[in-house]
């Protein structure tokens, strides 16, 4: 359900390329981008690690360095509405957070870097839905937001490079659509403590 490319700081090598995929079957497996070879194949550094007891993933992307937290962590989502973020390096999970429910389970995802505001996540469900997320993920329904971009399905989603705009592919409507983002609406820093939890309570 998710390939990605990544780095993560090595003993020896420093910061090294690797290769990440999750499956359906709850399993997430490394891959040695330095020993693979056309003649090697695809090579694995060590043993699949279960990311998931009950629960399906449904995509991962690679969370980036926000604010001082420079922990190599990858972000995986699944189809119990959650974003769970894993070490790089031990596969140990490092937090948990709902994700929005209005438009079934996501399954795209894709890190924004870093911008004049902050660091966000574009995502997608299967049908109609496509969004963004403030980072760091809090669970927070107030710092997400989920738009209907298509009529039924969405088979892909892209970032330009500047992250200006996201583009989106549909199924049956035969469209390639393209949003305009704007991260200020995001941006609160004056918002008190008080604020900040009142979409908690009203959970």
């Amino acid at each position: 359900v998710g390939l990605e490319f990544g780095t993560k700081e090595e003993p020896l090598q420093g910061q090294v390329e690797m290769l990440l995929s999750v499956g359906e079957d709850c399993m997430c497996r490394e891959y040695n981008l330095v020993k693979s070879s056309p003649s090697a194949g695809v090579v694995c550094t060590e043993k699949s690690s279960q990311v998931e007891l009950y629960a399906k993933p449904t995509t991962c992307a690679w969370y980036p360095y926000v604010g001082e937290n420079t922990e190599d962590k990858f972000i995986i989502a699944n189809d119990e509405y959650k974003f769970k973020e894993f070490n790089s390096e031990t596969k140990q999970c490092r937090k948990t957070t709902m994700y929005p429910s209005f438009g079934g389970v996501i399954d795209k995802l894709i890190c924004i870097g870093d911008n004049s505001i902050g660091h966000f996540v574009a995502f997608s469900t299967a049908e109609k839905i496509v969004g963004l997320a403030s980072l760091p993920l809090t669970g927070n329904p107030y710092k997400m937001m989920g738009l209907v971009a298509h009529p039924g399905n969405v088979s892909c989603m892209s970032v330009s490079s500047d992250s200006d705009f996201i583009f989106t592919s549909g199924g049956s409507d035969l469209s390639i659509n393209m949003w305009s983002t704007d991260f200020a609406v995001f941006d609160d820093k004056n918002a008190s403590a008080e604020e900040e939890m009142t979409a908690f309570y009203s959970m």
